[in-house]
């Protein structure tokens, strides 16, 4: 029976599940199987006046965040190859804008805080 090696990096939030399957055949040993896409989560903590947060992005999609002091105020990062390197994101104490450009995996957001009020930047 051969077994096959695979290595995952993870965020040291993410969590896995480790699932045995006895009965294998060895036809079985030579599949490759795909980890499910991630979420992307992250967590800003709380954020006052001109604090900031930054998140790399590592693989493509469109993600969702928000502030979990203010449950309107919501965001969304579209991860493409074809965009940029970053992006800087300032959060007022009523907006809670999405970059106007994508940002391409291995790329990072860094949100500011430039109101008044504590923020987060919270996913999902």
């Amino acid at each position: 029976m051969k077994y096959r090696a695979v290595v995952f990096t993870l965020s040291a939030a993410a969590l896995v599940a480790v699932v045995l399957i006895s009965g294998c055949s060895s036809s079985d040993s030579n599949k490759v199987t795909s980890p499910p896409s991630t979420t992307e989560p992250f967590e800003s903590g709380d954020l006052s006046h001109n604090g900031s947060f930054q998140h790399t992005f590592a693989t493509a999609g469109s993600f969702n965040y928000r502030c979990r002091h203010h449950p309107g105020m919501t965001g969304s990062i579209t991860v493409t190859a074809s965009a940029s390197d970053s992006q800087m994101v300032t959060i007022g104490d009523n907006i809670f804008p999405a970059p106007a450009s994508a940002i391409k995996p291995g790329g990072h957001i860094r949100w500011i805080n430039g109101g008044n009020n504590t923020h987060t930047v919270t996913r999902p």
